[in-house]
Formats: structure tokens, sequence, C-alpha cells
């Protein structure tokens, strides 16, 4: 009796002390993506918890660099996983978010037409799909989800395929996986019902839009939610923001390069204004009580690239990917204690393997929900790495991939040291310690035939469907 008498104070003296009262701390998760934006083109200081966007000066060679303050806070405020893996394209890397499984699970393999980006239930293997929503809320208000921005695993054609019938309770963004103009776009949202959408032409900045649609949204819940803001930015077409307040004055705008720079600018500025109380709705109660999550959704597109194998190849440069777990009462106020992150882990490198499969069990346990039962088999819970719990390195392989129904597949596995592609039909061998570009193709060489035959091994249980029998 008297735990539950102390544990009845401390949740009144919790909203005692709250702006905004919720009943005792919630596991809230905000998760943000961003569209196309590999490890390649940002300059990490873990020593002075700085992020800086860095592309190069037209065809100089010479390279422009510009803070990114709020990304640098989230830095400073969490852990960073160094060795976090995306698929090459983004439609098969959200389905992989979403359900815990990799592309040969889902199905989702390529991002554009042909390729199976649409996220089908049931799974090719027959099994019914439940997505990470579906999981996580209980249609009250006790565990709500919402889904702000790009969406690109399904259209309009069919509501099942859409976010509302997908599990989300709310969503508000653009289908499509691009957008032709981002000051005049497609905007879905719900309609009255909740069972169909409203559509119209949608002239605020699209990286704007998403921001202030999930501050209203967020301060209006009154349990645990799980939000993520997908962001189109900095997916071309590369432009320069209206708003130049959001980008520094020095920013070299001639060329895609300079523009993709400023937007990468002006995606971090209003990632900023989440904990800006004087932006909208102030939600800083609520992000006090979250994980903030960052992360990219694959490589650099080649054209603004600083690798020169980047976006959709399955090098490291199309697949390496910016990862934090923040913890939120850090982010909203430097000197509170963290709620979520053990202190010991803040500002923290992670150099284990990541993928972002792992976001999804993360999440979910996180919240208080249950893994669905067969999903989240590719995903492993980094909340010990959060809360600096000794634990065995759970990822002993890194894997992805995309494919096309047409029969274009590319995959690729890790142990951490040596690095195994497979391009239609060509394998390649690096040792991505003393070989971080992957420019020597060590394949078929006795010297390294142990690692060959090891990542051989592994990269055949990890097939494009459950009936392959070869890649």
């Amino acid at each position: 009796m008297r735990i539950k008498l102390f544990s009845t104070f401390l949740c009144f003296a919790t909203i005692v002390s709250m702006t905004v009262g919720k009943v005792c701390a919630q596991n809230n998760i905000l998760l943000i993506i961003a569209d196309d934006l590999g490890v390649d083109v940002l300059e990490i200081d873990h020593a002075a918890n700085t992020v800086e966007i860095t592309t190069e000066k037209g065809t100089s060679g010479v390279q422009q660099v510009f803070d990114l303050t709020n990304i640098s806070t989230l830095l400073a405020n969490g852990v960073y996983f160094t060795k976090a893996w995306a698929a090459p394209v983004c439609s098969p890397t959200r389905a992989t978010i979403y359900t815990g499984l990799q592309p040969w699970r889902t199905g989702v393999g390529w991002a554009v037409s042909g390729g199976n980006y649409v996220l089908a239930d049931p799974l090719p293997d027959g099994t019914p799909l439940n997505t990470i929503a579906n999981a996580i809320s209980d249609g009250t208000a006790s565990r709500t989800c919402g889904l702000f921005g790009k969406w690109h695993l399904g259209d309009d054609s069919n509501f099942s395929q859409t976010p509302l019938g997908r599990g989300w309770d709310y969503y508000a963004g653009n289908l499509d996986g691009a957008i032709g103009d981002y000051e005049s776009w497609t905007k879905y949202t719900p309609d009255a019902s909740g069972t169909a959408y409203v559509s119209g032409t949608e002239t605020t900045y699209a990286t704007q839009d998403v921001v202030d649609e999930a501050k209203t949204w967020i301060a209006a819940q009154t349990g645990t939610w799980f939000t993520t803001l997908a962001f189109n930015a900095p997916h071309s077409p590369f432009h320069i923001p209206p708003d130049a307040a959001t980008y520094d004055a020095a920013t070299i705008t001639a060329g895609d390069k300079g523009k993709y720079n400023a937007m990468v600018q002006s995606l971090d500025y209003y990632i900023g204004k989440l904990w800006d109380p004087s932006y909208g709705s102030d939600i800083n109660s609520e992000l006090s009580n979250a994980l903030i999550i960052f992360v990219g959704d694959n490589g650099t597109p080649g054209s603004v690239a600083n690798v020169t194998n980047a976006k959709d190849t399955v090098y490291r440069g199309g697949v390496h990917v910016p990862m934090i777990i923040a913890d939120g009462a850090k982010v909203v106020d430097s000197s509170a204690s963290p709620t979520f992150l053990a202190a010991s882990v803040i500002g923290r490198k992670q150099q284990n393997q990541a993928n972002v499969s792992d976001l999804y069990r993360t999440i979910v346990k996180r919240t208080g929900a249950t893994v669905s039962s067969g999903f989240g088999k590719h995903s492993h819970n980094l909340n010990f790495y959060l809360k600096d719990i000794p634990h065995p390195n759970p990822r002993e392989y890194n894997f992805t991939q995309k494919f096309t129904n047409g029969g274009a597949e590319h995959a690729t596995i890790s142990n951490g040291t040596y690095k195994l592609n497979y391009q239609n039909g060509t394998w390649e061998l690096f040792d991505i310690v003393t070989d971080p570009t992957e420019s020597t193709n060590l394949y078929g060489d006795p010297a390294h035939a142990a690692a060959e035959s090891e990542l051989m091994t592994e990269i055949q249980k990890r097939q494009k469907n459950p009936t392959s029998t070869t890649w």
C-alpha cells in the first residue's frame, strides 16, 4: 500500500510541475527521417558535439561547410550509432522501419514503379501484415500513432495501403515518393470519418508543414504517442528554401550541391522548431518524456554526394546513414537529468553494427506495447545501449538489399570487418576496416577465403523471398 501511495504522489507531483499535465511520464517516441541524407555529407565531431553539412563548392573540389545546430543538439544529448545501415533507396528502408523485417520479407524492394514499393497485406510468404502502428496503437487515447510527411509505400488508389489503413491514427502529408515543388504539392489529410482522405494543393513549404502538423497533433495527445516526421528534404528537386532565415546566406546557391546544402540547413532549422516553445504549439513537456530518433533513409544522391558510389548502390555510400537516439528531456533543457537514457551514455558513440530494422523493436518496446507475433524478427532492441546495460552485441551481421520484379538484385552483408556485395551476378569482397571506400576487391583471394565463405553462407540465408534458391 505504501508503494501505491508513493506512486500516486509521484504522479501528482509530476502533474503539478508540468505546464501541460500528463498522468506520469509517458514513453513517447519522436522519429525523424531525413530523405536522401547519407553520412558522407556530414562532418561529425564528437569532441565538440557538432554536426556540419559539407558539400563541394561547384566542381572546385573545395568543400563548403555549415553548422547544423539542432542536429548537433541531438548528438550532444544522445547516442550516435556509427555503423547504422539502411536500404540503398527509400521505400525498402521505410517498410523495414515500420515492420522490423528486411526487404526480402516485406516484398518492398525498390522505390519506383515495377520495384515493389507497395507494403502489401499479406506479405509475400502469406503472413498477415502488422505494422509498427498496428503494434502500438490500442484504439484509445492511451497509445496513439501519428505520421507526417512522406509515405511512399502505397497511394490513394487503395486506402488500405496508406497510413490510415496500416494502423496509424492520424496522417498528414504526401503519399508519393517525391514532390515536384516544395511550395505547391498535394497534401492528404483524413476526412471527418477517418476512413478516407481529403486532398488539395498545399503551398506551405513542405519541410515547415511537417513540423507544423506534428506539433499541433502532439499537443492534443493525452497518452503515449509515437510520431514520425518523414521529411521530404533534402530529396530532389534541389532548390533554395523560400525563407532565407533557415540557411546561411554564404551557402553557394549555384548548382545542385549548393541547393542541397541549403535544404539540409533548412531541415535542421525546422527540426529545432520542434522544441522552440515560441513556435506553434509548445510541446516541450511532451518532448521531455520522449526519445527523439534521427535517421537517414539511404545514402546521398550521387549528383551531390561526397563519394563515388552513393544512393541506389549497396556500397557504404548508399547504405551508411546517420542515426542518433537522443533523450528528449536533455534536448529541451541541456541542464536537466535525462529521462530515458543513462547519464553515462549521453554524447557516446556506439560502434557496434546497427540497422534501421532495429528501430522497430526499440520503439515498440519503449512505448510499452508488444511486438507483433512474427514481426521484428530481423530487429534487435537497442534500449540496453541507451541504458548502459552490459549486453552481448546482438547484431553479428549487418544486411540490406534492393530488388525489382524484373530480376535486378543487389545485396550486401558485413561482419563489421569484411563486407560482401552482390550486384546482378557479380560478387565483391572488401575489408572495410582498411579499405572503407571499397576500392580493392578481395573476392576470390585465397588469403580472405574464410571471410568470404562465412559471409557467403550468411547472405544466402537472407534471400529475396522465402522461395528463392539463388540470388
